[in-house]
């Protein structure tokens, strides 16, 4: 009994990972995406807005990718939406429609927070953990 309870607690412990250095790159990049769509958005720069398409469809690949090896079904099923996101923000900033650039801006950035709340933790240091089950 007391080796299944301590086997148990180590499960429970290990339930959060920290993230890799790849992991955190490809945050970072989402991180100055945000940013510079933001900026472009608001300027209404398309060709600012769409420098990043690219970026957001490597990095949500990327994330869709590793949550799926992690059996993380609702964490790829974000990532899949932000990669939508992303066909949306690049489909309105060719067509230089600024209402759906707006929107598609909140659902690609939208879906940052989405994730983070439900699958990331920070600790007390400010770094943070991936919650894996």
């Amino acid at each position: 009994m007391l080796t299944l309870s301590v086997a148990m607690g180590i499960n429970l412990l290990a339930a959060n990972e920290k993230p890799s250095d790849a992991m955190k790159a490809v945050m970072n990049g989402n991180t100055a995406a945000n940013a510079a769509v933001r900026e472009g958005a608001k300027a209404a720069n398309f060709d600012q807005v769409l420098a990043q398409v690219a970026n957001y469809k490597t990095a949500f690949a990327w994330i869709d990718a590793y949550f799926t090896h992690k059996k993380m079904d609702a964490a790829a099923t974000i990532a899949k939406g932000g990669l939508k996101g992303a066909i949306d923000l690049e489909a309105a900033a060719m067509a230089k429609d600024q209402a759906a650039v707006d929107k598609a801006v909140a659902a690609v950035t939208g879906t940052c927070g989405g994730c983070h709340k439900q699958f990331r933790e920070t600790l007390p240091d400010k770094t943070y953990e991936v919650k894996v089950p």
